[in-house]
């Protein structure tokens, strides 16, 4: 059974080992550097603590209460019309399928190399599937369906019940994809895909491989191309990938784990219209009081919090939530995850306590580069190689914010913070994606992962394409994934 004590995305500390961690080898880390010749930032702790406090410049004041910061079906401030808000839940789903480091020091300089990866950096849905029915039956039905909750019609991820009527800690592959209830139905919703091509096909190896190759189809072709853009994607799988060669693909690179792919905390709203006539619920209540009346993980699914997909993805029946522009501005919500000490004895100032800092301190501890120092070595590499920069620069000073000129460690700026502004730039693309640091990082691990694992799709059957049952109007994306599913059929 899954460990409840399992901290929370991007909290400190070393995380509790549970159930479906695959076995580790100790003499392989799982991690490395992406750019190893490039010296690490060294950011005075006053400059990140700046950014990251919870009165900092990165805390976005403009959400205009429960109203305001509301999808009403006309853009406001903020709002990213190019991505649906799905989507940020299915970032973070996808997330918790390639990485888990419950072994680093945010508080020290960490070795790399000798850190583990308790997920399989592939594609591969193990956070759903564990290590099969033999290793891990308690995620499984006897008949190799993995295992759901019916209560009242409601279907949610089977929970322990001893946390009385309201709460229960799930009990699935990957504790993490409880965080939140809508993370928790992006998971529940690639169950219930396995459970209806079991019924197709009959065998679980063929299940898994088709549920495996279709939720690629939807990370490659559906998640990065919104994310990245197409000229990205079409350069990275035409010419391959410049920096995240072929030697490195048994490992992530912590340049994408710590700063690239933690993009998507810039597009979390700090509220959500769950369902067509509903109430809008935040993700995070203010205080503990008001749980039950939020997103919250670890709670078990009502009928009122069961989401209507067509408010989070595009079905072409209503213009769904959008996520909010990816820039250097976070939501209050976020802010509320990590809440200051209680009492005074504590240590530990409440400010860093704060996802920011953590976020930014974790970069210090991994040694990650500065923001300027990767773009001047990608811009010139891609340069010498032939290949397009996208437009790849150093940024203005007044698009890294006014507020922390002067406060930056020898003059530069952490690697999240700049993968964060340059997205966020006018001059680049407004927050409605990733730029050309950022987004080429990104790009490179996902086509190079799904290159390196021998049983993707693009290496099985590069002509494969989805079910024609299940595509929607010819096209497979994550509407129509949701539609093959069963969680959605408006």
């Amino acid at each position: 059974m899954p460990d409840p004590r399992v901290t929370s995305h991007g909290g400190d500390g070393p995380r509790t080992s549970y159930d479906a961690l695959r076995p580790l080898d100790p003499d392989q880390g799982d991690y490395l550097r992406l750019f190893p010749n490039l010296r690490p930032l060294a950011a005075p702790r006053s400059a990140l603590r700046f950014l990251g406090a919870s009165d900092g410049p990165m805390v976005d004041r403009d959400e205009g209460g429960a109203e305001g910061s509301t999808w009403s079906g006309q853009p406001q401030t903020g709002d990213n019309t190019a991505i649906p808000a799905g989507y940020t839940y299915l970032g973070q789903f996808i997330d918790h399928d390639l990485t888990l480091d419950f072994t680093s020091d945010p508080n020290r300089r960490n070795l790399v190399g000798a850190l583990p990866n308790a997920r399989t950096p592939a594609f591969d849905l193990d956070s759903v599937y564990g290590l099969g029915p033999e290793v891990h039956p308690h995620l499984y039905e006897r008949d190799d369906k993995l295992a759901v909750a019916d209560r009242g019609g409601v279907r949610d991820l089977q929970r322990r019940e001893d946390a009385g009527d309201r709460f229960g800690v799930a009990i699935i592959g990957d504790p993490r994809n409880d965080e939140n209830l809508l993370v928790s139905q992006v998971h529940l919703a690639f169950i219930n895909l396995h459970n209806r091509l079991m019924d197709l096909v009959g065998s679980f190896e063929e299940a898994r491989r088709l549920t495996r190759w279709h939720y690629q189809w939807v990370v490659l072709n559906d998640f990065l191309r919104k994310t990245v853009g197409d000229e990205v994607v079409n350069d990275v799988m035409s010419a391959g990938p410049v920096f995240f060669t072929e030697e490195k693909r048994h490992a992530l690179p912590v340049e994408f784990t710590v700063a690239a792919y933690r993009f998507g905390h810039s597009q979390v709203r700090p509220n959500y219209l769950v369902r067509a006539g509903g109430t809008p619920l935040p993700l995070f209540a203010p205080d503990d009081d008001a749980a039950g009346n939020d997103l919250r993980g670890s709670t078990k699914l009502t009928e009122d919090k069961k989401v209507g997909w067509e408010q989070f993805f595009n079905f072409g029946s209503v213009a769904p939530t959008p996520t909010w522009l990816i820039d250097t501005r976070l939501s209050e919500a976020l802010f509320r995850m990590f809440p200051g000490p209680p009492g005074e004895s504590s240590d530990v100032p409440p400010d860093e306590r704060m996802l920011a800092f953590l976020n930014l301190r974790r970069g210090v501890a991994m040694g990650l580069p500065s923001g300027e120092a990767v773009a001047n070595h990608m811009m010139k590499v891609l340069n010498d190689n032939g290949r397009p920069n996208f437009s790849m620069r150093a940024l203005a000073e007044e698009e890294l914010g006014a507020e922390y000129r002067g406060r930056r460690g020898q003059g530069e700026t952490p690697l999240w913070y700049w993968v964060l502004a340059e997205a966020g730039a006018p001059t680049l693309f407004n927050g409605a994606r990733l730029g050309p640091v950022g987004g080429r990082i990104v790009a490179e691990v996902f086509v190079g992962l799904l290159d390196g694992d021998g049983r993707s799709f693009l290496n099985e059957d590069p002509g494969w394409e989805p079910r024609e049952d299940f595509k929607r109007n010819g096209v497979f994306d994550m509407a129509a994934l949701l539609v093959a599913s069963g969680d959605f059929s408006g």
